[in-house]
């Protein structure tokens, strides 16, 4: 005796579409990574402390502090100002990439520090990074990634 059991597979011909689908255009990912880079990015001037590591930024001289004050620019490092850094930062993404940067001319120059080729003002300025990702931000990231990969094969789309 044989029995023979036939079944519809369109369900999951449907889920593997949608699979393939967001394969060729991961822009729910990619939009999502850009939140959390921006996310991340405010918590850092907020704590003002390097994202990836947790360690507080090396503070101003009080010498230039002082100065700062004078003039009224008082408040958190580098956001002391409208057009301030944090300000300046912006997110994009696309099918396969998410990015966050900002147009300062003197953006890179706190991400990563002055260096001993630059005079001597410039040289002298640490590193204080505002761009990179907590271990919070890398669970965020994948949380998005298994959420989307989920209600891409999920029948209930």
């Amino acid at each position: 005796m044989q029995i023979d059991y036939k079944f519809s597979d369109e369900a999951i011909q449907a889920s593997i579409k949608r699979l393939q689908g967001l394969g060729a255009d991961m822009t729910p990912i990619t939009r999502g990574i850009a939140a959390v880079l921006a996310s991340e990015a405010d918590d850092a001037f907020q704590k003002e402390a390097d994202p990836t590591t947790g360690r507080q930024w090396q503070q101003l001289t009080p010498n230039y502090a002082a100065k700062l004050t004078v003039k009224g620019l008082t408040g958190k490092m580098l956001n002391r100002t409208m057009g301030g850094l944090a300000m300046s930062l912006t997110t994009d993404f696309d099918a396969v990439s998410a990015v966050i940067g900002s147009n300062k001319v003197y953006a890179a120059i706190h991400q990563l520090g002055g260096t001993s080729d630059m005079p001597a003002a410039p040289a002298a300025i640490p590193a204080r990074p505002y761009m990179g990702l907590s271990q919070y931000g890398i669970r965020d990231i994948i949380d998005i990634i298994n959420v989307t990969l989920s209600n891409a094969i999920s029948s209930q789309r």
